[in-house]
């Protein structure tokens, strides 16, 4: 799975995105949030697990805040191998980066 994190801002409203997608299978899912953090990013990667048709073995993101601590904490309580990106190279998580661009 890639994971990553959009900020959408209208009519001055914040909203956070976060987004998932699976390689092979192509399978997607994103949830919408009004802060961006890793408690938030913890809730998405729980219901994520519920929501997927198959067992999720690692988790590649960038080096987002979000992706630390609690959300960090989730996967290593779920065995979960965490990867991260390169700084400032996107192409890295080109699918995810992606699936962004089309929501």
């Amino acid at each position: 799975m890639q994971a990553d994190s959009v900020h959408l801002c209208s009519d001055g409203i914040n909203k956070y995105l976060l987004t998932a997608i699976d390689i092979k299978s192509r399978f997607a899912c994103s949830e919408s949030y009004n802060s961006l953090n890793s408690k938030n990013a913890q809730d998405f990667m729980q219901k994520l697990q519920m929501t997927a048709t198959f067992k999720i073995n690692r988790v590649q993101t960038d080096n987002g805040k979000e992706f630390e601590k609690h959300f960090h904490d989730c996967l290593k309580d779920n065995n979960l191998i965490h990867y991260h990106n390169y700084p400032k190279c996107p192409k890295s998580n080109a699918y995810v980066e992606r699936f962004n661009r089309t929501l």
